[in-house]
């Protein structure tokens, strides 16, 4: 084995680190945008309990992150990203959903 191969193998069972604040703030104001050219469009309580409970079960999430309002150590985002249509997990483990404004009250 290579000095490469190795290196390789430790790095990829290194476990992520959390962005900075800067990378954090940077994201989430994309993200805002994002959302308010979806005009604010945001998944029904079935499908970000189902994003929650995939969150819960996932080794990067902590549970007491954010205060109290969990938090993923890859993106370091917590449960308000579960509501956003257009938001993913960063791992995979959830998928955007189709863009639908809310309806009108």
């Amino acid at each position: 084995m290579t000095i490469d191969e190795i290196k390789k193998l430790v790095l990829s069972r290194r476990p992520p680190q959390e962005p900075s604040i800067a990378k954090k703030a940077s994201t989430l104001g994309r993200s805002l945008v994002k959302w308010a050219g979806s005009k604010f469009a945001r998944v029904d309580q079935l499908i970000y309990n189902k994003r929650l409970l995939v969150c819960r079960g996932c080794e990067y999430w902590i549970e007491d992150g954010n205060i109290g309002f969990g938090k993923c150590k890859v993106c370091g985002c917590g449960r308000g990203k579960l509501w956003l249509a257009h938001e993913k997990c960063p791992v995979g483990k959830w998928h955007a959903e189709p863009l639908t404004p809310p309806a009108s009250v």
